[in-house]
């Protein structure tokens, strides 16, 4: 059996891939994101999964390991994790009443064996009021996902539909990364 591993700290990640009962191992990476970077959002989320696997799959040669990075775009820029309240109330009214887009890179390694993806998720959300807005950042103290809300939780509240793979908005394509599996020799089913 071959060793998985995760390249990420992310709890959200590690839940998408517990679903699917296969054995792994979670070792976050030590690579620096920039999300600076003048790339497309498919690019940027591309490089950036890729320094994470690769950072992994370094330390850990012969294993498979599994490396994702998401970011949120809108209106031609990349939004990332909210610094402050504030930055969190400015994402989440831009967002009121309009769409914006999930980029998930995701990157597997097994020795010489790389494969790099990337895959867009649009999420529609609702008109929001500036209560709901500030009662929804008063509960949600994390700040620790990209645009400021998690669409697996309250932020679900928010919106009205989406164009894609579920699990890319919260930060890892599980149809893609189980068709991609495939190519290592290990299937979910």
């Amino acid at each position: 059996m071959k060793h998985i591993i995760l390249a990420s700290s992310s709890t959200y990640r590690k839940d998408i891939l517990l679903k699917t009962g296969i054995d792994f191992e979670v070792i976050p990476s030590k690579y620096e994101e920039n999300n600076d970077l003048d790339l497309t959002p498919d690019k940027l989320v591309e490089h950036l999964a890729l320094g994470k696997a690769s950072d992994v799959a370094g330390r850990y040669p012969g294993s498979v390991v599994i490396g994702a990075d998401t970011i949120v775009y809108f209106d031609g820029r990349v939004i990332g994790k909210p610094k402050s309240r504030e930055e969190q109330i400015s994402n989440l009214r831009a967002f009121s009443g309009k769409f914006h887009s999930a980029y998930t890179g995701l990157v597997i390694i097994e020795g010489n064996h790389v494969v790099v993806d990337s895959l867009e998720t649009k999420i529609y959300f609702r008109e929001l009021s500036d209560e709901e807005i500030d009662r929804y950042v008063y509960q949600d103290k994390r700040r620790d996902n990209a645009g400021g809300y998690a669409i697996q939780g309250k932020g679900a509240l928010f919106v009205t539909g989406i164009e894609g793979d579920y699990y890319n908005a919260i930060g890892l394509p599980l149809n893609l990364l189980g068709v991609r599996l495939k190519e290592f020799g290990i299937e979910f089913l």
